[in-house]
């Protein structure tokens, strides 16, 4: 559903010592100013343990708003920016964690074409220059399994808002004063942002929407300590089993870090029996340890399990 690691390490190489250096956007620069790149800590971390993020920023165009620290710094955090839980994937547009149910409804994630955005909101070519414009990757995105093999150009909502909204302030600050014939002046109202767009229509369809997917890559948490990563984990259990939220189900959406799954282990009813049962079913880490093998015994497991 989000941007696939597949076709990026394909299409999208990374030099360190194997390839020309204009993958990695220095073929201008000298064969010394590789050798820096190379020797900064942090981008050394990034392409030992997530270079799929390099891949694409550099692949979305969107490489040149940030530095090797600001992906490094992203990579050590594990809660997403929006709301505060465990963040699996990285958005294109900040450099910072998400979690999915962000991904998918969060007003501050959503996307939108810039041929869209230039049209609904009235903005010239010179104030979408302004704007940060992501070049998405062929793949399949949003639950529907489509394909989408042309690249599209997004823009964020929120810029393109803030951007119309600049605008508007600066136009003001040079429109001359004019003399009113009356003895009060009503304030204008602000202006309605018009959703006669069939893509703004879309806006609100979550899981739906290509364009919430578009920019995000799955991404994993770095524990320096360990040098160990966490990807995240959902809980099987609460996927497939009965939703009844007095018998510790959570969201089956929800991705857990390895220590919050085994807070949540703790309150999932389903979890603890279906481990107890089907002890090789269930690994400690929350997911199946052989799909295939035992998919059957977990479907039978729930089927008669005790409400």
């Amino acid at each position: 559903m989000t941007i696939q690691p597949e076709p990026l390490q394909r299409n999208c190489p990374l030099d360190n010592g194997r390839l020309q250096p204009s993958t990695a956007r220095v073929s201008a620069s000298p064969s010394t100013s590789c050798e820096l790149v190379d020797s900064v800590p942090e981008y050394n971390s990034i392409v030992k343990h997530c270079p799929d993020a390099l891949r694409a920023l550099l692949s979305t165009r969107m490489a040149v708003h940030f530095t090797a620290s600001h992906i490094f710094e992203a990579l050590r955090k594990e809660s997403c920016f929006v709301c505060g839980k465990f963040g699996s994937f990285l958005d294109m547009f900040t450099a910072q964690r998400c979690c999915f149910d962000c991904l998918a409804s969060s007003d501050s994630l959503l996307s939108m074409t810039a041929t869209s955005a230039r049209k609904e909101f009235g903005l010239d070519l010179k104030m979408m220059r302004t704007i940060p414009t992501l070049l998405s990757i062929p793949g399949e995105y949003s639950e529907s399994g489509r394909t989408y093999r042309r690249r599209t150009r997004l823009v964020r909502m929120l810029s393109v808002s803030a951007a119309k909204s600049h605008h508007h302030d600066t136009d003001n600050l040079h429109q001359r004063p004019v003399p009113s014939t009356t003895s009060s002046l009503q304030p204008s109202e602000p202006r309605p942002i018009r959703n006669s767009h069939p893509s703004l229509q879309k806006f609100d369809a979550w899981f739906q929407n290509p364009h919430r997917f578009m920019p995000m890559l799955r991404f994993p948490s770095l524990d320096r300590r360990s040098g160990k990563l966490d990807w995240g984990v959902s809980c099987q259990a609460c996927h497939h089993g009965p939703r009844d939220e007095s018998r510790g189900y959570c969201d089956w959406n929800t991705v857990y870090s390895t220590s919050g799954y085994i807070d949540h282990f703790q309150k999932c009813e389903v979890s603890q029996r279906a481990r107890a049962e089907i002890p090789q079913l269930i690994n400690h880490d929350g997911d199946f340890r052989n799909r295939n093998d035992l998919g059957d015994q977990f479907v039978s497991f729930l089927s008669n399990f005790e409400l």
